[in-house]
């Protein structure tokens, strides 16, 4: 076994956002996820610009506009872009969040009623994380 492979075994992996709290749209467990992230390091640009595209997102939603899901779906190349210019640690954390939530709201394909309920709760585990970054 390699060096490289022995070093890497020895990190320590942040816990990920869980699907089924997206999937299933578990608004506590989401919330209780948020608190604990720790993304200070993050540029409040950066979170500014996420939180932008997730307030579209919630406006289209809830005004029936059916192009929410466009929105959510080009959210994701948008996080990895932002991702990519951050290059710290905590940016990469969120952006797997946020690719796992997109992910799993794919997964609840043509169930309208769950995958409105799903990117609701997901916007608002968005809404909360804004908010704990602010308040760190």
């Amino acid at each position: 076994m390699s060096n490289k492979k022995n070093n890497n075994y020895h990190l320590k992996k942040e816990k990920s956002i869980d699907k089924d709290w997206i999937k299933t749209a578990n608004i506590k467990e989401l919330l209780n996820y948020a608190e604990q992230k720790k993304l200070q390091s993050i540029s409040i640009t950066s979170i500014r610009r996420i939180y932008s595209s997730v307030l579209k997102i919630k406006a289209q939603l809830d005004n029936g506009n059916k192009e929410w899901k466009r929105e959510l779906f080009l959210l994701k190349p948008r996080v990895i872009y932002l991702s990519s210019k951050e290059k710290k640690g905590t940016m990469l954390s969120l952006k797997n969040d946020i690719v796992e939530s997109i992910e799993a709201i794919k997964e609840l394909n043509e169930e309208k009623q769950k995958e409105e309920e799903a990117t609701k709760a997901f916007c608002y585990f968005m809404e909360s994380v804004v908010a704990y970054h602010k308040s760190k």
